[in-house]
């Protein structure tokens, strides 16, 4: 059958191949130039030139569209272009003379086309990132469109080719910005590096952009929920641990030791949770850019014990006196001093029978002698108790009667109080490749707070949190679990007890 399509058609290839072209990244340009040298020197794809240039342009705008925070307009334009490819399918099966009967492929490819958009809109709608995938069946049917449909193909290959050349010149100035920002950060123009970092990201340089946008907005003294926003706004093709490293710094600068130690050993480690894109930053060179931060004789005390000096440490925090007594215990453990830290637990437990660290610190060193004691003082200070066999956990596994190993889906329990309370959280962590367990406690689904269980042994996990109305679902995520059993690498978190305080009442004037 010979169609003719409409000036409108016409104008939608030539408009998706040059909009397409011109908004793609630098590895869709790569192959873009690939397909127009394809399209222009092997003849035999001449007369597909119309439909691969649009099936390229489609799947650019799919990228670009997944990631929208506005799904809902873009679901509805989804909806429109369905209705339209359906509309124009149908007036295709007419004949050029005359109303013939309607060609049934033609139909068939209408109506796929069509479901096809209105299923990328509702997964759209619905926050599934999975638009692209949904464009790729609807690119492919556009490349297969039958030759005749869209005459002159040398126009959509020369509305590619152009396009392709703007967005070439949008990515060399975007990687000029970048550079621009990378040197107004290192001579310590940290507004000017992000103002220049911004402006890389909007001309498509992502990756370096959103990099150097973190690491001035970090030095610039952003809060850290911005800090937070920026770095999961990386690309998902950028490897994370660079990201991490500079929200290693961030948190470590502002006295977020938890923080630091967390994103520092994710950056460092060999395995974080499985196997991904880029080599982990080396802890030495970590180290160097920690210690142009360390401000104070505490953080100077904390990147010793981080970088693995724990005999050093440990001097460093009995120079800081009471202050810092958990720290110098736990330095003492960690370099092999058992003994050492033993007597020191039971010093300090002795002074202060209360001293929740101190009595988890007995226990690792094996003073099991005062385990009533320190179960006494627990129930005082929270007298809500879940063992850990009660947690309804989907994947865990019971230990012994008390202990529950996590899986990956997150261990609840129902909790029929309300307001803010301290959540206690008594675990046990065995870290593999350099990283501890990560575990989120969430309320109602929604993360509260994220524990970095980084101690070897079992330990006691304290965040005050605002557990809202009640009743409440409490529950335990545990974010990185991994197991390499060829490799011996098992990470793991066993939970004895969820405890929950009173009431924190604010004071009253």
């Amino acid at each position: 059958m010979d169609y003719r399509p409409g000036t409108v058609t016409r104008a939608a290839v030539v408009a998706l191949a040059f909009v397409g072209a011109a908004l793609a990244n630098q590895g869709e340009v790569v192959w873009g130039i690939a397909l127009v040298a394809a399209l222009a020197f092997v003849a035999p794809l001449a007369p597909f030139a119309r439909s691969a240039a649009a099936a390229f342009g489609l799947l650019v705008l799919a990228r670009l569209a997944s990631g929208v925070e506005s799904r809902g307009v873009v679901a509805i334009g989804l909806s429109l272009a369905a209705i339209v490819a359906l509309a124009y399918g149908l007036a295709l099966t007419r004949r050029r003379r005359g109303s013939g009967a309607p060609v049934r492929e033609a139909v068939a490819v209408c109506f796929v086309l069509a479901a096809v958009g209105v299923g990328a809109a509702a997964l759209l709608a619905t926050g599934k990132p999975a638009l692209g995938l949904a464009f790729v069946p609807l690119a492919g049917l556009i490349f297969l469109w039958p030759p005749a449909a869209v005459p002159t193909p040398r126009l959509p290959t020369a509305a590619l080719a152009l396009g392709l050349a703007l967005a070439g010149l949008r990515l060399g100035a975007g990687f000029g910005f970048a550079l621009a920002a990378e040197k107004a950060f290192a001579r310590g123009d940290f507004g000017g590096a992000e103002c220049r970092a911004r402006w890389a990201e909007r001309l498509g340089a992502e990756e370096p952009g959103r990099l150097v946008a973190l690491e001035a907005a970090a030095s610039n003294g952003a809060p850290w929920p911005a800090l937070r926003d920026l770095a999961a706004g990386r690309p998902s093709y950028a490897p994370p641990r660079p990201y991490d490293a500079v929200l290693a710094a961030g948190a470590f600068e502002r006295g977020d030791y938890e923080r630091a130690a967390m994103y520092g050993d994710l950056a460092a480690a060999t395995t974080p949770v499985a196997p991904v894109s880029g080599g982990p930053v080396p802890r030495a060179d970590l180290y160097r850019v920690l210690e142009k931060r360390a401000a104070t004789p505490y953080g100077r005390a904390w990147l010793e014990l981080w970088g693995g000096d724990a005999t050093t440490a440990a001097g460093l925090f009995a120079a800081l006196g009471p202050a810092a007594a958990a720290e110098r215990g736990l330095a003492l453990e960690r370099g092999a001093r058992a003994g050492a830290a033993g007597a020191y637990y039971a010093q300090r437990w002795q002074a202060a029978p209360g001293d929740i660290a101190a009595s988890f610190g007995l226990l690792r060193a094996g003073r099991l002698e005062r385990r009533g004691e320190i179960w006494n003082a627990l129930a005082r200070r929270y007298p809500t108790a879940v063992v850990g066999t009660k947690l309804r956990a989907v994947d865990g596994y019971p230990l012994s009667k008390y202990r529950l190993s996590l899986g990956r889906k997150p261990a609840t329990f129902r909790f029929l109080g309300g307001g803010r309370r301290r959540v206690a959280v008594i675990a046990e962590s065995f870290e593999a490749g350099g990283l501890y367990p990560i575990v989120s406690l969430t309320v109602n689904g929604r993360t509260a707070h994220t524990f970095y269980m980084n101690v070897a042994g079992e330990n006691i996990y304290q965040a005050d949190v605002d557990l809202g109305r009640p009743p409440v679902v409490v529950g335990l995520q545990f974010q990185n679990d991994y197991a390499d059993p060829a490799r011996g690498l098992d990470r793991n978190v066993f939970i004895r007890e969820v405890r929950l305080s009173d009431e924190i009442r604010p004071p009253t004037r």
